[in-house]
């Protein structure tokens, strides 16, 4: 179903494109996120201790992403660089630091990271797999640490996006909504995606030029055969052509 009872095409694309496509939306739309709450929510222009003030601002108001640095003195709270997303929106080798491959030394098994379309449908998320392609799970499913059991017993902490989607069930608008924070700026070089005439976001408008669609006034029969052919597809990749047609490579509704 699409976001609205009825008047939506159905659109199919892979899913590194469509997962590749998405992230970098998710990273503008945090970036730009992250700028109003430092810029005009936060306030901490005139604080005593400027990065105090921000760190607790940022962290009380449930935005952690946008912390940059630990204020405090001691080491509580500080990381070394963690896992980088980006490394693995495609299938991916996964290589432990020197301080967890210790784990994998007696086994001579090569470990994948990549994402994967969930069971219950809809969904995607990152797991463990023992082929390049990521079409072998190297975990069963585990409420606990969803497909990435293996992740968390060298690292000591579950995978990001394992247990929750990296790519939800909920809908996301395709109309521009301009940053209010740039509502004066003149700048004409300002995230040229706002200022083009088209009011569609690009990450849409990208996507909506390479996929396959169903549309009423699309000519193209095929391509509707086709979706509904896919739409059938298991966790692995692989067509079922009997199964739940919850479980596609990547369905976009609009």
């Amino acid at each position: 179903t699409g976001c609205r009872l009825g008047g939506y095409g159905e659109y199919v694309i892979d899913m590194t494109t469509f997962v590749e496509a998405y992230w970098e939306h998710h990273l503008d739309q945090q970036e730009r996120q992250c700028e109003y709450y430092q810029n005009y929510f936060c306030g901490c222009g005139n604080a005593d201790d400027q990065d105090v003030c921000m760190y607790e601002c940022l962290v009380s108001n449930g935005m952690e992403e946008c912390v940059e640095e630990y204020p405090y003195d001691d080491d509580n709270g500080k990381d070394e660089e963690g896992f980088q997303v980006e490394d693995y929106l495609e299938c991916a080798r996964w290589e432990p630091k020197d301080a967890d491959r210790r784990w994998l030394e007696n086994d001579d098994a090569e470990y994948y990271i990549g994402p994967y379309c969930s069971s219950q449908g809809g969904e995607i998320r990152l797991g463990v797999f023992m082929n390049e392609m990521c079409t072998n799970f190297a975990d069963s499913e585990d409420s606990a640490y969803g497909r990435a059991g293996s992740y968390y017993n060298v690292v000591g902490k579950a995978l990001p996006y394992s247990t929750e989607p990296i790519v939800g069930t909920g809908c996301i608008s395709c109309r521009e909504h301009q940053d209010p924070s740039q509502q004066d700026d003149d700048d004409a070089n300002y995230h040229n995606d706002y200022r083009d005439a088209d009011e569609v976001v690009e990450m849409c408008e990208n996507l909506y030029i390479q996929a396959v669609k169903c549309e009423t006034f699309n000519p193209e029969e095929g391509e509707c055969a086709y979706i509904q052919a896919v739409s059938n597809v298991g966790e692995n990749g692989v067509i079922k052509w009997r199964g739940k047609s919850g479980d596609v490579l990547f369905t976009i509704l609009i």
